[in-house]
């Protein structure tokens, strides 16, 4: 993991909304939108791991991040949650229930950037008519929905699509995808069936599986690397919509993993402990751009270790 660049791309994503700002575009719940882009400022200065030696993992002690849209830091941080909660979902599933799980991709032709916000309410519009049919009803699905967009500098285009995971029996798959992708190109008839995709999901790899719907909602490089406008175009497309929902089962199984009723269904490699052996403290240096490390055994952590941990990608 790249700190020092995702810590950069967070200052360059703030200057971006402090411009957006004067236009009186930023979403923001609080009354003191000085105080957001004091946290953004913040975030990510100061983060503290604990490293065992012994097994060469780590885990994150101390950080703050504020949270708001797009934000780098925050992208990063929300989608290891993410892939937590869905792989925690997966693994109840596949333990508790006889049924499969299939990820299934929906695209639109691309789209000026600046049309962006309005091709994703479109999209979702659309959706929403076909999940309301009672053919649809009928096959008993449920699923997590995941929107994403990718950015081709060269045509200056948005590419929206759409990732689920479904919840659906062996036996019906093949004819429910066959109805959802006719329902769906008869919204978009200008689009190619051969951009729409299927695949069964392995459920004996919770946390890999759980990557399709946990990643980025945008890459970084796309929304903040081509000009204020282009940041403009998916800052606004993104802002105002939860990107991953939860539908049927899912919004049951959502609500039992905030309630904590999912505990033994948590993938080991998030539960095992670490024996701590030693600190990491990195301290962003905003004059040098990069952050200064500090590495103590823990028990006299104010004797700096010299010897830098091959565990952090700098």
């Amino acid at each position: 993991m790249d700190y020092n660049k995702r810590k950069i791309s967070n200052e360059v994503y703030l200057e971006y909304l402090q411009q957006l700002n004067n236009e009186r575009l930023v979403k923001y719940k609080g009354k003191n939108i000085g105080k957001l882009f004091h946290n953004i400022k913040e975030s990510g200065n100061y983060i503290r791991f604990g490293y065992d030696e012994n097994s060469g993992r780590m885990k994150i002690i101390n950080q703050f991040i504020e949270e708001h849209t797009l934000a780098p830091l925050n992208e990063l941080a929300k989608s290891r949650k993410n892939a937590i909660k869905v792989a925690t979902m997966i693994n109840y599933i596949s333990k508790e229930m006889d049924t499969e799980l299939y990820f299934i991709t929906l695209t639109i032709p691309n789209v000026p950037v600046d049309k962006l916000k309005e091709a994703i309410e479109d999209m979702n519009k659309k959706f929403r008519s076909i999940t309301t049919n009672k053919k649809f009803k009928k096959y008993e699905v449920s699923y997590i929905k995941k929107i994403e967009s990718t950015y081709n500098k060269v045509t200056n285009e948005a590419h929206p699509h759409f990732h689920f995971i479904f919840k659906c029996h062996k036996e019906d798959i093949d004819e429910f995808y066959e109805y959802l992708i006719s329902m769906w190109l008869k919204k978009y008839p200008s689009d190619n069936r051969a951009a729409q995709d299927l695949k069964e999901l392995d459920m004996s790899q919770p946390l890999k599986a759980s990557q399709e719907v946990a990643t980025y909602t945008a890459k970084s490089n796309d929304y903040l690397n081509h000009g204020y406008e282009i940041f403009k175009s998916f800052y606004l497309a993104f802002s105002s919509k939860s990107n991953l929902t939860f539908n049927g089962l899912f919004k049951e199984l959502n609500k039992m993993y905030k309630e904590k009723q999912l505990e033994e269904y948590v993938p080991d490699e998030f539960k095992e402990a670490i024996n701590i052996t030693h600190i990491i403290e990195m301290r962003w240096d905003s004059e040098k751009l990069k952050y200064i490390i500090r590495v103590g055994e823990v028990e006299n952590f104010d004797e700096i270790n010299e010897i830098i941990l091959p565990v952090l990608t700098l």
